[in-house]
C-alpha cells in the first residue's frame, strides 16, 4: 500500500499545478514558507490536520481526498473540473442578468411611447445591470468564502450604486454620494484586512498547539 505521505504529494502537485499556482504562491496563501510546501510535495512530510483542512478549503475539496489514492490523474482532473464549474456557474448568472436588462430595455422601448419622461432614461437600466451584477458576484464570493474576490466585488458593488443614485437622482449635489461612498469603502477594507488576519492568527494558534 502507498504510503500517506507519497499519496498527499502527489494530489497536492496535480490540485496546485491545476489551479496555476506554484509553490510559492501556494506557501503565501497558506502562510507557510515555500520550503516546507516543497517538502510536502517530495513526501518527506505531511502537514498536521489544521493546514490539511487550509488546504482542502482552498481547492474545494475534502480533507479525505488529499489523503486518498485516486488511481491518478484522472479523478483529480474531475475535482478540479468541479472546481472549475463554479466560476462557469458565476459566468452564466451574470449572463442571464444582462439577458434580463437586454429584454427589459427593448420591451420598454417597444411599449412606451417617446412622449412618456421615463423613455429618455431607459440607458439607466444597463447602470442597474451593472450593480446587479456585482450583487451577483458578491453573493457569490460570500457562499464559496474567496476574501480577495469578495473584498473587490463589495467594493464594485459599492461605487456602482453611488453612480447609479448619482445619474437616477437628478438633483443638484447629487455627485457628494461619491463621499459617502469613500468612509464605506475605508470600513469595508479594514473589515476584510481584520477577517484576513483574524483567520492568519487563528491557523497560527492552531499550528503552536
Amino acid at each position: 500500500m502507498e504510503k500517506i505521505e507519497n499519496i498527499f504529494a502527489k494530489n497536492l502537485i496535480i490540485l496546485r499545478k491545476k489551479n496555476n499556482l506554484t509553490q510559492v504562491n501556494l506557501a503565501e496563501r497558506l502562510n507557510y514558507s515555500d520550503k516546507s510546501i516543497s517538502k510536502w510535495e517530495r513526501a518527506e512530510a505531511i502537514p498536521d490536520v489544521v493546514v490539511l483542512k487550509q488546504i482542502a478549503d482552498l481547492f474545494n475539496v475534502t480533507v479525505d481526498y488529499l489523503i486518498t489514492d485516486h488511481n491518478g490523474e484522472k479523478e483529480v482532473e474531475k475535482e478540479v473540473k468541479l472546481i472549475n464549474s463554479k466560476g462557469f456557474v458565476l459566468a452564466l448568472s451574470i449572463v442571464l442578468v444582462w439577458v434580463v436588462v437586454m429584454v427589459a430595455y427593448f420591451l420598454f422601448q417597444a411599449l412606451l411611447p417617446e412622449t412618456f419622461a421615463v423613455y429618455n432614461y431607459l440607458w439607466l437600466l444597463f447602470i442597474y445591470g451593472i450593480v446587479f451584477t456585482f450583487i451577483t458576484s458578491t453573493v457569490f464570493f460570500s457562499v464559496w468564502r474567496k476574501n480577495v474576490c469578495n473584498c473587490i466585488s463589495t467594493s464594485c458593488l459599492l461605487w456602482s450604486v453611488a453612480l447609479a443614485l448619482h445619474l437616477s437622482l437628478m438633483i443638484k449635489g447629487a455627485w457628494l454620494i461619491y463621499l459617502v461612498a469613500v468612509p464605506i469603502q475605508v470600513l469595508l477594507i479594514i473589515w476584510f484586512v481584520f477577517v484576513k488576519l483574524k483567520k492568519v492568527r487563528k491557523l497560527r494558534l492552531n499550528k503552536n498547539n
